[in-house]
């Protein structure tokens, strides 16, 4: 999905911050991890917020990782406003280790789901939120998305998608600014004894 607003961004630095929220393997500031491990990713995309993705690669049997990518539109479109140049997008990356069980009942769930894939109805506007899921596996990809409410029998994987999400961001740390996404609830950090990696800022000076 990300690969498609390409066409709608022709500075360098939103392409990056597109390219990070799209394939985070190579973030600056958090461990590089190999890109075709990623098993699931889900995204939110509004029009005048926030963009954000989490995705989730295994990293033993019994672990995965979850990395949170978060780009202040925005804030970005105010700097360029203003006259200012930046190389980089204004971005925030944290990564959390968490058990692999917690990842696997959300993915079982969504592999059981049947859906009407090609049943699309028409949609126009020029606000709203774009959310959607990718699913990995040897060999296999999938994706899926939609624009505000999901097309008619779909409505099980939007249910799936707020429950996943709010699952990572109860193990994730909390965003470093106040500025916080408002397409999804701000959930607060987990102190269960997962391993979490404080959110890294990457912008220019």
């Amino acid at each position: 999905m990300f690969a498609r607003l390409f066409d709608y961004h022709s500075r360098e630095d939103q392409r990056r911050a597109l390219q990070w929220l799209d394939d985070p393997s190579e973030y600056p500031g958090l461990p590089k991890v190999e890109s075709h491990k990623m098993v699931v990713q889900v995204y939110v995309a509004p029009s005048f917020k926030p963009m954000t993705s989490w995705s989730v690669y295994p990293v033993s049997r019994d672990k995965c990782l979850v990395r949170r990518i978060r780009w202040e539109q925005i804030a970005d479109y105010q700097i360029a406003r203003a006259g200012i140049r930046q190389e980089n997008p204004t971005t925030y990356g944290a990564d959390v280790v968490v058990e692999a069980d917690k990842i696997r009942g959300g993915i079982d769930e969504l592999s059981g789901l049947s859906l009407p894939m090609f049943n699309l109805s028409n949609s126009i506007g020029l606000d709203g939120v774009t959310f959607g899921v990718r699913r990995r596996t040897f060999g296999n990809f999938a994706e899926f998305s939609w624009w505000c409410e999901p097309p008619q029998g779909c409505d099980a994987i939007a249910a799936w998608y707020h429950r996943f999400v709010a699952q990572l961001e109860l193990s994730l740390p909390a965003h470093t600014t106040l500025h916080r996404d408002g397409a999804t609830h701000p959930y607060a950090p987990s102190n269960d004894g997962d391993s979490s990696t404080e959110e890294m800022q990457t912008a220019s000076n």
